[in-house]
């Protein structure tokens, strides 16, 4: 009887022919099963939960978006222009971070030269 401690065991016979390593690896893979049986329940469980937060969370985005639209259209767009760079970041993509940097500081520029008083001649035209 398995009280989940382990103690459930299966016998392994060497099939003929078998080399050691093959053997090794049939026993250490039937051990494998046996410690992780009943795991396909939690993982149905797991998925559930997902799907259920998944449809909340779609829920709460839509009515945040009907009843808050302007602090709805800041935060996703932070979010779209940060998010890639922090994740960039993190994994070392240094050819991406440079483009971001780049693209940033060009639509900065053409942002505040757009939003001067007097618009120059020069200022590039969206």
């Amino acid at each position: 009887m398995d009280h989940g401690h382990g103690h459930d065991h299966e016998v392994v016979l060497r099939q003929d022919g078998e080399t050691d390593e093959e053997f090794q690896w049939r026993k250490e893979h039937a051990e494998m099963h046996i410690k992780h049986r009943g795991h396909d329940v939690m993982h149905a469980e797991m998925f559930l939960i997902f799907l259920f937060v998944l449809a909340v969370a779609q829920i709460i985005l839509v009515v945040w978006k009907q009843r808050h639209f302007k602090s709805y259209q800041v935060v996703t767009t932070v979010g779209l222009w940060f998010i890639p760079f922090a994740v960039s970041l993190s994994k070392g993509y240094w050819r991406f971070i440079f483009t971001w940097l780049a693209f940033t500081a060009m639509s900065g520029y053409i942002y505040s030269a757009a939003n001067q008083q007097q618009i120059s001649g020069r200022t590039p035209s969206i």
